[in-house]
């Protein structure tokens, strides 16, 4: 949590200042290339990161056999899914420009990729602090350079390089604690790696409808609009996607031991799974909630005028967060049951879904209101409802139980008393809002009782390790 914190403030000078130093245009041709390799990643990863963790979760000792089969299949599928690209990029005629950073952002995936082997590893050993320490160490590099080429008024090509360096920083310091921890053997075995591509086969299958869930609307606008739309909402979904840090920390450190519960203690895992599901649904509702109340202001605030177009689709993405993050909990918990292919269905259908519904809204909406990117958006609370019901389904019986509803209920009731009393101040400085925003959630969560008794001594648990961790340092300094 305190890595993505970080990160999160560090992404955010990032996010501040590349959408006003490049425009709308550039941004656009920015996160294009980005949303062309993010779903081609999908096939280069194969599952795998998921099979990783979860097989390393159940037993460490079989590190050795997926480490050098990973690298060997990561880079073959790499070469494929770059001939892919360039047959796709001349296909659509992409312009140079675009064409040169789809080149430079495919280098950096494949060292994202060599990166995200030893995160799938270091996450089955639950060793979660030396993901922190990569997450950090490669944000902070990408966004000091980053700065320093902005200020040298570097163009937009040395730019899009840092991705490359960001992702072999990251790359390094896992590599370098992996090998220290567990110390696995680099070998390639044809017949283990073709038996982790059936494996990973099925977690394939429910990566790629996530992946091109959430990519595809941008090669869509691309496609019925223009790329300055295309930046519009590309800096909305970019602040859309940070926000989801807190579902993103708790589902690391929550996956392994629900998968290792399903084996050990099923009504362990159900217990997890009900708290997880009322957690991210206190903090999403204020998070979400909030983020509708001030979009407008917010986009403005960070990106200037010209982005005055990404407010709408942020107060969306906004209303969207909230079933988001409970999507988050649904989809692990039934991929730690087992339960991947179901839920692989559900989300090829909301996939499936999306395109016609992009098809229908985006071109409505920028003929109505000059903003294709607003039906975009508006399409997400269509998909995350209908996966949200599903996916509760699918559940095994008594997972998510009355409890939980009537929890949801009293957050929703608290949201709305937060909406209610800071509309009238949600065209003041964006700290007003903010402020009596919190303030309002928060009497509002005390007086339904929202906290338990064992939370509150979970987080009393929280803040006395840290309070001993600290003075223990102070007593032995380094």
């Amino acid at each position: 949590m305190l890595s993505q914190l970080v990160t999160w403030g560090l992404s955010l000078i990032i996010m501040i200042v590349l959408p006003r130093y490049l425009g709308p245009e550039v941004t656009g041709k920015y996160y294009t290339a980005v949303s062309v390799w993010n779903i081609m990643s999908m096939v280069i990863t194969f599952g795998m990161d998921m099979l990783l963790a979860k097989e390393i979760a159940k037993d460490p000792a079989r590190i050795s056999d997926f480490y050098g089969n990973s690298f060997f299949l990561r880079t073959s599928l790499f070469i494929l899914g770059g001939l892919v690209v360039a047959a796709y990029a001349a296909l659509v005629h992409y312009p140079s420009e675009t064409i040169v950073m789809l080149v430079i952002i495919g280098l950096g995936t494949l060292v994202w990729q060599y990166a995200s082997i030893c995160q799938a590893s270091l996450q089955g050993l639950e060793k979660m602090q030396y993901i922190s320490l990569a997450n950090i160490s490669s944000k902070f590099f990408s966004t000091i350079v980053t700065l320093i080429l902005v200020f040298m008024g570097m163009g937009i090509y040395l730019i899009a390089s840092v991705y490359i360096g960001m992702a072999l920083v990251s790359f390094l310091i896992q590599n370098h604690y992996v090998r220290i921890l567990h110390k696995p053997q680099f070998r390639i075995n044809l017949k283990q790696a073709v038996g982790m591509l059936k494996s990973g086969f099925p977690y394939l299958l429910s990566g790629a409808a996530i992946t091109l869930y959430l990519e595809v609307d941008i090669i869509i606008i691309s496609m019925l609009a223009n790329e300055r739309t295309v930046g519009w909402y590309g800096s909305a979904d970019v602040l859309y996607g940070t926000l989801l840090f807190v579902p993103t920390v708790l589902m690391t450190a929550v996956f392994p031991a629900l998968s290792r519960e399903n084996v050990k203690d099923r009504e362990i895992l159900k217990k997890l799974v009900q708290k997880s599901f009322n957690l991210l649904l206190l903090v999403g509702v204020p998070i979400g909630f909030g983020i509708f109340l001030i979009a407008d202001s917010l986009v403005v605030l960070l990106y200037g005028p010209e982005f005055l177009g990404s407010g709408p689709v942020l107060a969306i993405k906004g209303l969207v967060l909230t079933m988001t993050y409970q999507n988050m909990i649904i989809g692990t918990a039934l991929i730690s049951m087992d339960k991947q292919n179901p839920w692989t269905l559900v989300m090829t259908i909301g996939t499936i879904a999306v395109v016609p519904l992009d098809l229908i809204l985006v071109p409505w909406t920028h003929n109505s209101f000059g903003n294709g990117a607003i039906g975009a958006s508006i399409v997400f609370i269509f998909t995350e409802l209908f996966m949200m019901i599903a996916g509760i389904r699918l559940l095994p019986a008594q997972t998510l139980n009355k409890s939980n509803l009537v929890y949801s209920i009293k957050v929703f009731a608290a949201g709305i008393i937060m909406i209610a009393v800071t509309w009238w101040f949600r065209d003041a400085f964006i700290a007003i809002p903010i402020i009596i925003g919190a303030v309002t959630y928060g009497i509002s969560a005390l007086l339904l009782r929202l906290l338990s008794e064992e939370d509150w001594e979970i987080l009393k648990g929280v803040r006395n390790t840290v309070v001993t961790k600290i003075q223990s340092r102070r007593m032995n300094p380094a």
